[in-house]
């Protein structure tokens, strides 16, 4: 029974820490988006591009350890 309440309670705090990150990021993004506002910046990239950019991080970033994995395994 404790051990059930400890995972429970480490399960809430990773998605505390996960909630808390998505904070941050907002925080951040709005903050820069004021400034651009007040200098009175447009954004760089059109947001569809700016979106699709971002996609794309994300999906390098998975790939990466996906194709080490599979090279490692192919080497073996």
């Amino acid at each position: 029974m404790l051990q059930d309440s400890a995972l429970y309670t480490e399960r809430n705090h990773l998605h505390g820490a996960h909630l808390m990150n998505y904070l941050i990021s907002l925080a951040i993004g709005l903050f820069v988006g004021v400034i651009y506002g007040a200098l009175d910046f447009r954004s760089p990239a059109p947001p569809a591009i700016a979106l699709i950019g971002l996609m794309g991080m994300l999906l390098g970033e998975k790939l990466w350890p996906m194709g080490r994995l599979w090279v490692s395994t192919w080497l073996s």
